[in-house]
């Protein structure tokens, strides 16, 4: 059996863990202490089976993902269905002074995005509420898998 060349794929998955490596612990950067706040203090579903909220320190690097602060997560399971979710957090963050674009015209968006600027004096904060799924490439079907993810950022002066 000839061994000629099996050294590459070796080296090949070195490098790229160091880089990995490197990249994660150079630019991963935790959200900030408002965002955190925020995500400890967002009214929590009622009909929510489960929550958790993260603030894990994320990569963050402007100019490969378009990312300005790293998210607190929120997720959360509920046998509720989407409508339900997006037209409870619509309603009730929109009465606390958030704002969105967001209106159901004939379905219901997929996402909602809103956006508070009086919650902090020195920041405006944005929170995306959305269906978590498995489906990063968008190949799959929809279907409601009843797991739900809020992003909440804020965005310092």
């Amino acid at each position: 059996m000839d061994k000629k060349g099996y050294a590459w794929p070796i080296i090949l998955i070195a490098v790229a863990l160091l880089s990995y490596y490197l990249i994660n612990t150079n630019f991963s950067l935790p959200p900030n202490s408002k965002s955190q706040q925020l995500a400890a203090n967002l009214n929590e579903y009622p009909n929510a089976t489960s929550w958790h909220v993260a603030s894990k320190p994320k990569i963050c690097m402007y100019y490969v993902t378009r990312c300005k602060e790293t998210p607190s997560i929120i997720t959360f399971t509920s046998e509720d269905y989407w409508p339900t979710v997006y037209k409870f957090y619509l309603s009730n963050l929109t009465k606390e002074g958030w704002r969105t674009s967001s209106h159901i015209v004939t379905s219901i968006p997929d996402s909602l995005v809103i956006g508070n600027k009086e919650y902090f004096k020195d920041a405006i904060c944005e929170a995306i509420i959305k269906e978590d799924s498995n489906d990063y490439l968008g190949l799959l079907e929809s279907a409601d898998t009843g797991a739900y993810k809020i992003e909440i950022r804020c965005f310092v002066d």
